[in-house]
């Protein structure tokens, strides 16, 4: 318990560790990252030496927003209101900066996230399907992904995996990351001729690279459950 709240803690072993190290992630849980040899029990102890630290690291995280009614998320960049309209036929429906969850009030934080994950599948595989005809290149599966570190990735074989939380996002930086994917898929690497295919298949990357610099990390804010 820290700064009146249950906070979650990973506890992370690591062969290449050198010493305990930890780590407040953008939604507000925290990684203890351990080297072997070492007891979880010590690990406990050198949270308890920085609790200090850890509390002015959360105090300066954002506290999770979660899908209930009445909470505000945005969807592709705007402010929507989750609204519970447990009457309405369906499952979930946008309109005028409103979403309507239909059902038990129980279900609304599954159904919401489940629907995000169909919106932004099929949102991702459109502008992927539309570079990848301009390249003519061929890609393997898209694959959507609760992923803490990346937003999107390319396999060696061709194989696309993206963030869910994409959906969060401006329809400029889903550009941006879809792109920066399937140049991937002529070059896995980060080379000129990498970002030279990005720019042409992304007019706006620089604005898209600032708004995840100084934005990316509030989307891991929204969340299920706490």
């Amino acid at each position: 318990m820290l700064l009146g709240e249950k906070i979650p803690l990973t506890l992370r072993l690591s062969a290449r560790a050198r010493r305990m190290k930890l780590r407040v992630e953008a939604n507000r849980s925290v990684t203890l990252i351990l080297p072997q040899g070492l007891s979880p029990s010590e690990g406990l102890s050198f949270i308890r030496q920085e609790q200090d630290w850890l509390c002015r690291n959360l105090s300066a995280t954002q506290k999770p927003v979660l899908f209930e009614p009445g909470a505000e998320i945005p969807v592709y960049g705007e402010p929507h209101r989750i609204i519970h309209t447990p009457e309405k036929r369906g499952v979930v429906s946008r309109k005028n900066g409103e979403i309507h969850v239909s059902g038990d009030a129980a279900h609304v934080p599954r159904r919401l996230k489940d629907w995000a994950y169909r919106e932004i599948r099929k949102t991702v595989t459109e502008k992927v399907d539309r570079h990848t005809q301009k390249l003519q290149v061929m890609r393997g599966r898209i694959s959507i992904r609760d992923q803490k570190s990346r937003w999107g990735s390319c396999s060696s074989a061709g194989n696309l995996n993206f963030s869910w939380r994409l959906f969060f996002m401006p329809d400029l930086v889903i550009e941006y990351i879809t792109a920066h994917e399937v140049a991937h898929l002529v070059h896995l690497d980060h080379s000129k001729d990498f970002w030279k295919v990005t720019h042409l298949l992304c007019s706006e990357v620089e604005i898209a690279k600032q708004w995840l610099k100084r934005q990316g990390a509030s989307v891991h804010k929204y969340s299920v459950t706490r």
